[in-house]
């Protein structure tokens, strides 16, 4: 496209419409599959992977043993697997600096207040299988849960015809995933949600997957978290008239070969630039996207969709729950008391207003808690 020619301003108006429409027959489909493990547990897992991924697996053999994940190790090429150390730990060595600590301040009123940081209790993981099994997602999802101190980190992953990528068992081996199913699709997102008999449920889910693992993330969210309704890979490339094209083409064949969906695009000449909306930024000739992908180090589990003016890469913080901490002296709640009960009164909530007034009385060492009237209100005949 060239702008200023003609269709110009259609064709950018339908990039930035692009987006996570879902069709209405996935949608019902996935519903369905919800519902079945909500009620069915095992046996509508065990039934949807016979159907999608024709993998006959009963329940007892879904939990991938030790002993299957160190023969996987012997299965694969030793570069390849110390090219999976080298990314675990560049990724782990990043995402260090993401760790948060708990902070405690006490302001002008002695009133102490702060925040408690504490891991999630446990996290699943999914990750697509056959074709399109990416070691390195799994590696870019388990260590910042690691690295954020969660206990229990559980991974999903189809068995398509009846067995797991070695290369996927051996990435959540070098990741720390403490359990591995061999369970897929939105059924195994429905199982980490909800929980069955053979899975005990999550806290929080993330990983990329088709559109029915989206689907069915973006349906199960409230009743666990989830970390984002991921679209297709996408890669904006900004050129001036130094960029090699060859080496432009060839990063933006590295995304396309994701997904038929994919949105590379390349933009030249450049202007002045003020980049505000990206996941990720790669500046220069010697920084392929590619690498950011795999070793670089930051997170490559990126907003699309647009998604990047208001959401940001998966990170440590991702996995973390933050809690307030207030603690009043004598002195900070006879100050700030009377405020909130006058607020309290403002909103209508009396029981708020009392629970306040019942510790100011105390405070002063009377018996009988004395009411605070909203400034301004006064009181009417007869009461």
């Amino acid at each position: 496209m060239e702008a200023g020619s003609r269709g110009f301003e259609r064709e950018i108006e339908a990039i930035a419409r692009r987006g996570s429409d879902v069709p209405p027959d996935v949608e019902t489909a996935v519903r369905g599959i919800i519902d079945a493990v909500r009620r069915e547990g095992d046996a509508a897992v065990a039934r949807c992977a016979r159907r999608f991924d024709r993998c006959g697996l009963p329940p007892r053999k879904w939990k991938v043993t030790r002993r299957e994940i160190d023969g996987a190790f012997r299965k694969i090429d030793a570069r390849v697997l110390d090219a999976l150390r080298t990314a675990a730990d560049r990724i782990a060595a990043f995402h260090e600096h993401q760790r948060e600590k708990n902070w405690f301040v006490t302001d002008e009123d002695g009133a102490l207040l702060g925040q408690v940081v504490t891991p999630l209790d446990s996290v699943g993981l999914y990750a697509p299988g056959g074709t399109a099994s990416y070691p390195s997602s799994v590696l870019m999802n388990a260590i910042p849960a690691r690295v954020a101190g969660v206990p229990r980190i559980v991974l999903c992953t189809p068995a398509t015809g009846g067995t797991v990528p070695p290369i996927l068992l051996a990435a959540a081996k070098i990741a720390g995933v403490d359990e591995i199913f061999a369970i897929g699709g939105a059924q195994a997102v429905a199982a980490m949600a909800y929980g069955t008999r053979s899975v005990r449920p999550v806290a929080k889910i993330v990983g990329p997957g088709n559109i029915y693992v989206a689907t069915a993330k973006r349906m199960v969210f409230g009743a666990v978290d989830i970390d984002m309704v991921a679209g297709p890979s996408e890669v904006l490339i900004i050129a001036d008239e130094s960029a090699d094209p060859r080496v432009a083409a060839a990063d933006l064949l590295a995304q396309a070969e994701h997904d038929p969906l994919a949105w590379p695009l390349v933009v030249s000449p450049s202007l002045d630039l003020l980049v505000r909306n990206a996941g990720a930024i790669f500046l220069g000739h010697d920084t392929p996207e590619a690498v950011g992908d795999y070793v670089a180090g930051p997170n490559h589990v990126l907003p699309t969709g647009g998604t990047a003016r208001f959401a940001s890469p998966l990170s440590v913080g991702d996995f973390l729950r933050r809690s307030s901490v207030v603690v009043l002296t004598r002195e900070a709640l006879v100050r700030l008391g009377p405020a909130a009960v006058r607020l309290a009164r403002a909103e209508g909530l009396d029981a708020h207003a009392r629970a306040v007034e019942m510790r100011l009385d105390l405070s002063r060492g009377g018996r009988s808690p004395k009411r605070i009237r909203p400034a301004g209100r006064k009181r009417g005949p007869g009461r």
